[in-house]
């Protein structure tokens, strides 16, 4: 752990030099090209001011020559303020010599005169100048007073006159300096400026920026660690799970309770893998939006339990679903539900004291829009102390194989799904653990209810006997035909218009399912699929995508079946009902109309709604659009005759697209109009004329 610690840190300074030196040295070969640049500049300018001023100190030559044989200092001196003046208000100092070396005259640029004297450097070139008639002139840059030095000896012709001093001040001040010193001198305060913005920048990313990304790092090389193991743990359940999954498939012989209970466990297994895999494999995934019943997920553990807890006489376990939650569901993956529940079940059997009976009841319920799911037990109880810390931290108490994660992991899972955990114990009395999971819409893909005609023929296809036995006594007074096989099916023996068929999916001893009678007769969403399946997640998949719906087989006795035109009376009252072709639709206004506890009912086509016995004041949503070339118009307009009044066209077109008719209320969106939502009565007049189509 300190070695994964310590990594970051090294990694941290090296950044930091790192990035100092490569900044530095960017600096530094910036400011050296642009230091070289402007000196080459300088130079060059330089060079033309210099070329100027001997131009016109060799230009006013003779004119000084000639003052200086007749003495005429004065205007000497106001030629050299010219010079001085043309190369840009130079200020300047002139000393004249006589033959001998003597001084005759010196004045400045203000005019005054100061003492006349004779400077040395004069004095060294005064013996070169008399030795020959040589009248180059001298010129140099005094760098330490920056100046311009001109001497040079005055004659006329062959005849001596003296000599002349000008000092010339460099009135632009053309840098001729060293690289270095140009680069401090010029480029000091961006250096600076750039250095400290730089500081303040690496303490701001190291501590918002590289810290956090470096703990990602860390933490995302920990899970690719684990999800080699676990692909490596997953390959190794997956090896032997394939051998069972081959005895669970023939696994006949069996009795039905027993072969059940292996295919649960086989089950179970396959989605602890599928699990693991989905923890740790090193992609994202997107949240599901699985349905999945609380019911059967409950039914499956203590199945499991029952088995392990068989022969232990003083435990004995319970289980209590009440109707209300049948066929209710949640988003929260098998596996964890399993698991959590899994958990608890196992710290109630060792609740139990060996003395006495532990008597473990499971109750699942309906609990306005939650599930409940209360574990109970008649064990030894918690201690008060210890039930509180269970409350606040959780852990494991008095279990020398307890890991302490079982309560912590379930409190967290439910948090997610926005469910909770409660905990309550007493001494020698036993322990209540209640789980709260919000309600996941119904898919629209379940039956809850079933709507037949008197003069319908309802086909019942299932390959188990008790199971025509149970249909025979739910559609008593309707006309029904039962088969065994999916072989055994003509369907030149029905009438589509006028048929239902409940079909199974799978079929002993046949490799058709229900499904491929569908498909190949083309049923047209007149089937219902009743099957003990109804948990697959790839079969309600494909269901949903055809259109079709299932009734589990366990809810046989306690679905609801209504009488087609039945008086209103009977009939269930709806938010309001829409008529679409689209089932992603269907699943939008369900999950509107459930979050705020109300029903809506949703139709394929204008068949299936007249089905239903639907009052006449119910808002109906049709599409402008549906399937055969078949005008939302002419429906409403057909529903209109009949006597329904509230009728609307549901569509994404402008409203403008829709022909003004008297029948037609307004037109509305693909979704549940917030209008229908926000009345506490569905046939209220208040709302209507929000939804009518302006002129």
């Amino acid at each position: 752990m300190n070695q994964n610690r310590a990594a970051p840190r090294k990694l941290l300074s090296l950044y930091q030099v790192g990035s100092f030196l490569v900044l530095l040295i960017c600096l530094l070969g910036a400011s050296i090209f642009l230091a070289q640049s402007y000196i080459k500049k300088e130079r060059e300018r330089s060079e033309i001011y210099a070329e100027q001023l001997k131009y016109f100190f060799e230009y006013q030559y003779r004119t000084i020559s000639e003052e200086m044989w007749t003495q005429n200092y004065e205007s000497i001196s106001v030629h050299v303020a010219d010079i001085a003046k043309q190369l840009g208000h130079a200020t300047y100092r002139i000393i004249l010599l006589d033959p001998s070396g003597n001084c005759v005259f010196s004045a400045n640029t203000d005019g005054s005169t100061r003492n006349c004297e004779t400077l040395q450097g004069l004095k060294d070139e005064m013996p070169r100048w008399n030795q020959s008639f040589n009248i180059e002139p001298l010129f140099r840059f005094d760098s330490l007073k920056r100046q311009h030095i001109y001497m040079v000896p005055l004659r006329i012709g062959s005849i001596h006159k003296g000599y002349l001093y000008v000092a010339l001040s460099d009135p632009y001040g053309f840098y001729r300096g060293h690289t270095i010193l140009a680069i401090w001198e010029l480029f000091r305060v961006p250096i600076l400026s750039i250095l400290l913005l730089w500081f303040f920048w690496l303490v701001f990313s190291r501590i918002f920026i590289l810290k956090p990304y470096l703990s990602q790092l860390v933490e995302l090389e920990r899970k690719e660690s684990l999800g080699k193991v676990a692909a490596q743990l997953a390959h190794d359940i997956y090896s032997p799970l394939t051998s069972l999954m081959k005895v669970v498939k023939n696994s006949h012989k069996f009795p039905p309770e027993e072969r059940e209970l292996l295919k649960s466990a086989a089950s179970r297994i396959s989605h602890l893998a599928n699990d693991i895999l989905g923890k740790y494999r090193f992609v994202s995934q997107k949240p599901t939006k699985e349905f999945h019943f609380v019911s059967t997920l409950t039914k499956s553990i203590l199945d499991e339990k029952q088995v392990f807890i068989k022969g232990r006489k003083k435990i004995q376990m319970e289980l209590e679903i009440e109707n209300s939650a049948l066929l209710e569901g949640v988003t929260l993956s098998p596996t964890e539900f399993e698991r959590i529940l899994s958990n608890l079940l196992d710290n109630a059997i060792d609740a139990s004291d060996g003395k006495r009976r532990n008597t473990i009841k499971v109750n699942v319920s309906n609990k306005t829009n939650q599930i409940l799911v209360s574990i109970e037990d008649s064990g030894k109880g918690i201690d008060p102390k210890i039930l509180g810390l269970l409350r606040s931290v959780g852990g494991s108490f008095g279990k020398a194989k307890g890991s302490g994660m079982g309560l912590t992991h379930a409190r967290e899972t439910l948090k997610r799904v926005g469910g909770k955990v409660k905990i309550e114990s007493e001494l020698n009395r036993g322990t209540t653990v209640k789980l709260c999971l919000p309600i996941a819409p119904t898919p629209i893909w379940l039956v809850k209810e079933i709507t037949l005609g008197r003069d319908e023929k309802i086909v019942v296809m299932d390959d188990d006997p008790s199971i025509h036995l149970l249909w025979a006594q739910r559609l008593k007074g309707y006309d029904c035909a039962f088969l065994s096989t999916p072989e055994k099916f003509d369907i030149s023996k029905f009438s589509l218009e006028k048929s239902r068929f409940l079909f199974d999916y799978e079929f002993h001893g046949s490799s058709m399912t229900g499904l491929d009678v569908f498909e190949k007769h083309g049923l047209e969403r007149r089937t219902i699929l009743v099957t003990s399946h109804f948990n697959n997640v790839e079969l309600q998949r494909t269901v949903e995508e055809l259109g079709l719906k299932i009734l589990p087989k366990l809810m046989i006795s306690d679905v609801l079946i209504h009488e087609l035109n039945a008086p209103l009376s009977n009939v269930r009252k709806y938010l309001a009902i829409l008529i679409d072709d689209d089932s992603s639709v269907h699943a939008g206004w369900h999950y509107d109309a459930h979050r705020l506890s109300r029903e809506v009912l949703t139709c394929f086509d204008e068949g299936e709604f007249f089905r239903y016995g639907v009052d006449e004041s119910t808002p109906i949503c049709i599409d402008k659009h549906l399937p055969n070339k078949i005008s939302g118009i002419d429906v409403a307009k057909r529903l209109w005759e009949k006597g329904y009044q509230y009728l609307y066209i549901a569509t994404s077109d402008p409203p403008e697209s829709i022909p003004s008719c008297p029948f037609i209320k307004g037109v509305v969106g693909k979704d549940l109009p917030e209008e229908f939502l926000m009345e506490a009565t569905i046939s209220s007049k208040n709302f209507l004329p929000r939804l009518r189509r302006g002129d």
